[in-house]
């Protein structure tokens, strides 16, 4: 989530997974050349199925955010039960609110 453009060569985990799919409201997710599958798309409606994803990485993308919890339940959505949500945020303060009020995140 928040794919962008693929200008950090340290987020290529294409060819250490099966797939890596990528969606971000800028297009040149589009040419990104770390992703399998790019989506224009925003975190507050994801453009896949329930229970898709093993796993859902997201790094400096909630600070941006006009509403992370909905961002928050809909990666929950697309997570496979026992799957992963690994996320990186600038604003320690902010990765302990989060994680202290799961209740709001999770239906």
């Amino acid at each position: 989530m928040g794919a962008g453009a693929g200008i950090l060569p340290q987020l290529n985990f294409k060819g250490k997974v099966s797939q890596v799919c990528g969606i971000d409201p800028d297009e040149r997710v589009l040419h990104n050349p770390y992703l399998d599958e790019a989506i224009v798309a925003t975190g507050e409606s994801v453009p896949y199925p329930d229970e898709k994803f093993d796993i859902v990485f997201s790094a400096n993308v909630f600070e941006h955010l006009s509403d992370p919890i909905k961002v928050f339940r809909e990666i929950y959505r697309v997570l496979k039960p026992g799957g992963l949500f690994l996320f990186k945020h600038p604003i320690m303060a902010l990765c302990c609110y989060y994680c202290s009020n799961n209740a709001a995140l999770v239906p």
